[in-house]
C-alpha cells in the first residue's frame, strides 16, 4: 500500500519533535566542574566503606578507552592500611569525580611507595621494609625476594617485565637492583651510582635516578641516562640551592620534571617542597606551606598530584603545573599518601 505524502509528512514531523541535538551548552552543563581551592576547601570527602570496588575490563579492544583513577595510601579503615583510587570523570584530564574513593586492596602492615604495573593489573607496594606484588584487588600477594636489609622506591618497567627498585642494609651501601616478574630473579645494576636514592625507567630503556655527585662533594642531582648508564642530562636548575632531593616524576610525552627538595631557610628551618624544572629554573608550586611530597603527574599532565601535611595530617593535592590553580583531594582524619596514577582499560 503505498503512503500518502502528507502522512509522510506528518510522521517525519513528530520523530523531529521528539528528537533534540546535544549541544556544547549540554555537555558542560552535566559534567563537573573544577574549582580552585581556596583556604584548602575540600572537593572529596571519602569514606570508610570497604565494600565499593572498581574493576577493570577484563578484555582489551581497540575501540576500548583507557580509564585513569588516582589512587593513594591510607590507614582510615579501622586502623587497616590500604590503597584506596577516585576516578576521573568522563576521561577528562581536568576532572576528578565528586564519589566516594574506593578500596582496591587491603594489608595488615603499612604500605608505601606504590607502583602501578603499565596495563593496571597489579600493583608493587613496599611494607616494613620489603616489597611485594598483588592484583590490583589485593588477590594473589607475593614477597620479592629479599635479603636482610631494607627495600624501596619501586618503579615497574614500562613492558611490565621486570621492578627497579633501591635496595640498602647496615653492611652495604644503597643499590639499584632489577627483579624480574617472570623469572623471579634479582640483580644489582649501575654498580658504580653511589647512593642512590631513587630510580625511574624511562621511555627507550633508559632511566632516571637521584644520587649525589660524590662522597665528597655531596649535592645531589637527578640523573638522566641510557640504558647503559650514560648520562644525558642533570638536574635541577643551581642543585646548590637545595639540601636534598627527595622524589621526582618524569613527564615522557614533555620531557618534564617534577621533584621534591629540602631546602632550608634561616628562620623557618627546613622546608619540603615542589618543583617544576622549566627551560630556565626551579619553580616553586608549594612556597613552605607544610611538609610537600611524592609528586606525580597525570598521565594527561594537566595535574601534579601530591602528599602535603598543610592542614594537620597528610593528604592528597593536585596542583597544575604553573601553580595557578589548587585542590585539596581527600581529607580524612587519618593520613592519605603516596598519590600514583593507575591506568587502565
Amino acid at each position: 500500500m503505498k503512503i500518502p505524502k502528507h502522512v509522510i509528512f506528518i510522521l517525519v514531523a513528530i520523530l523531529l519533535t521528539g528528537c533534540r541535538t546535544v549541544t556544547e551548552e549540554d555537555k558542560q552543563s552535566s559534567a563537573t566542574t573544577i574549582t580552585p581551592l581556596e583556604n584548602t576547601r575540600e572537593i572529596l570527602e571519602p569514606t570508610t566503606s570497604a565494600n565499593s570496588v572498581i574493576p577493570p575490563t577484563s578484555t582489551t579492544t581497540t575501540s576500548e578507552v583507557q580509564q585513569w583513577q588516582l589512587t593513594y595510601v591510607s590507614d582510615k579503615n579501622s586502623g587497616l592500611h590500604g590503597i584506596y583510587a577516585i576516578n576521573i570523570c568522563n576521561q577528562s584530564p581536568t576532572q576528578f569525580c565528586q564519589e566516594e574513593s574506593s578500596l582496591l586492596l587491603e594489608f595488615d602492615r603499612p604500605i608505601s611507595d606504590i607502583d602501578w604495573s603499565p596495563d593496571g593489573q597489579q600493583v608493587v607496594f613496599v611494607s616494613e621494609g620489603n616489597l611485594y606484588i598483588a592484583d590490583w584487588d589485593g588477590q594473589n600477594i607475593i614477597q620479592i625476594p629479599s635479603q636482610p636489609g631494607s627495600e624501596f622506591a619501586p618503579q615497574w618497567s614500562p613492558n611490565g617485565k621486570q621492578i627497579a627498585y633501591i635496595y640498602v642494609s647496615d653492611k652495604i651501601p644503597a643499590q639499584v637492583r632489577i627483579y624480574n616478574v617472570d623469572t623471579m630473579e634479582v640483580r644489582r645494576v649501575f654498580n658504580d651510582v653511589l647512593h642512590p636514592k631513587r630510580i625511574y625507567w624511562l621511555a627507550g630503556g633508559g632511566f632516571a635516578y637521584i644520587a649525589p655527585i660524590s662522597d665528597v662533594d655531596r649535592t645531589e642531582l637527578i640523573n638522566i641516562v641510557d640504558s647503559d648508564g650514560m648520562i644525558i642530562q642533570q638536574f635541577p636548575r643551581n642543585p646548590v640551592e637545595f639540601e636534598s632531593l627527595l622524589d621526582m616524576d618524569y613527564l615522557i610525552d614533555t620531557q618534564q620534571i617534577v621533584f621534591s627538595a629540602v631546602t632550608r631557610m634561616p628562620s623557618l628551618g627546613p622546608l619540603n617542597d615542589i618543583y617544576v624544572i622549566n627551560e630556565s629554573e626551579n619553580i616553586n608550586l608549594t612556597n613552605g606551606l607544610g611538609n610537600n611530597l611524592a609528586p606525580t603527574w597525570s598521565p594527561s599532565g594537566f595535574w601534579i598530584t601530591f602528599m602535603s601535611n598543610r592542614s594537620g595530617n597528610y593528604e592528597i593535592y593536585a596542583i597544575t603545573p604553573d601553580g595557578t590553580d589548587l585542590l585539596q583531594i581527600t581529607h580524612n582524619p587519618a593520613n592519605d599518601t603516596y598519590p600514583v596514577w593507575r591506568i587502565f582499560r
